[in-house]
């Protein structure tokens, strides 16, 4: 009896961990589409502000030298526009501190969401490790085996974070593209889960590859290889987003071999991935989900390093 009651106990408090991790989902995923809506709009406001900085400077530029130059002393015109403009701008300044008040508060808002999701992170990764020790440990038998699909030790969002940051003052449309992919990739139930993973990767490599390589930019350079139709290759568009359009030294392919190398395996990558972008969907073979996977995985270290480089050279 016992023995009994143990087991139900068990299977009670299973079926009650299942339950907390359904309402973590749910949590996370309000969450998420909170944030993406809150970025937005940050990132609108990112724009309004550097546009109010540019008007700002222009306005003061004109305003000194309008009155170095005495101009309201011999133009009675002056008088109408100033009054136009005094009125114009009124309540700017009062309304700018409100603007940095709420800023301060939505970052101190944000210390507290960040320690939040943090710790939350790690309670996750916590139990996936305690699962993945008890598959681990138990791996010769067969039922396990056919449950251990994934590493929990490779969670892919943590490079995907890394790179989402970097790539957000570049173009902020690439980081959604890396949603876009993984949600993909892990089948979530977004509208992208329509559009093969595979498919979704080369539109990232080539949309990230045209941002930082130009092509009227690049086709200027002497050592810019050039395809049958006259375009750049995926290799020198590479080398470009990491050296950028600087004439200042001499090209040596033995000094750039370690560029060259990344630049062939990012153009390999690309060039498997069209082998793949039939494929779509959960009905995808596991080989295929974990050849995918792998592929996503690549394609965020080649573009991480790529970033890295192009901050030091």
């Amino acid at each position: 009896m016992k023995e009994e009651s143990r087991k139900k106990d068990l299977e009670k408090n299973l079926n009650k961990k299942i339950e907390d991790c359904d309402s973590i989902l749910e949590i996370t995923s309000k969450a998420r589409k909170g944030l993406n809506t809150t970025q937005k709009k940050i990132l609108f406001a990112k724009e309004n502000l550097e546009s109010t900085d540019y008007n700002a400077r222009w306005n003061k530029n004109i305003l000194i030298n309008l009155r170095d130059q005495q101009v309201f002393q011999w133009d009675p015109s002056f008088d109408g526009y100033f009054k136009a403009y005094n009125t114009g701008v009124t309540g700017l300044q009062d309304f700018s501190r409100e603007v940095l008040s709420s800023i301060n508060d939505i970052d101190n808002k944000m210390d507290f969401i960040s320690g939040a999701t943090s710790n939350s992170d790690a309670n996750m990764g916590t139990g996936c490790r305690i699962l993945g020790n008890y598959l681990e440990d138990n791996r010769d038998i067969n039922i396990i085996n056919s449950i251990a699909l994934e590493n929990p030790w490779n969670n892919p969002f943590y490079s995907r974070d890394s790179l989402k940051e970097k790539l957000f003052p570049i173009k902020a449309y690439l980081a959604d593209t890396l949603d876009n992919l993984w949600d993909s990739l892990l089948f979530k139930g977004r509208k992208e889960e329509n559009r093969p993973p595979a498919l979704l990767m080369r539109e990232f490599m080539s949309d990230f590859l045209h941002t930082l390589s130009p092509r009227d930019d690049i086709l200027k350079l002497d050592w810019c290889k050039k395809s049958r139709q006259g375009k750049p290759t995926t290799r020198s568009m590479v080398i470009f987003a990491i050296l950028g359009s600087s004439e200042d030294f001499s090209w040596n392919e033995k000094n750039y071999e370690p560029l060259i190398e990344l630049a062939t395996g990012y153009r390999k990558l690309y060039n498997i991935l069209s082998e793949y972008t039939h494929y779509r969907g959960g009905g995808t073979p596991n080989n295929v989900r974990i050849n995918l996977k792998s592929f996503a995985e690549q394609l965020q270290s080649y573009t991480l390093e790529i970033l890295r480089l192009r901050e030091n050279y």
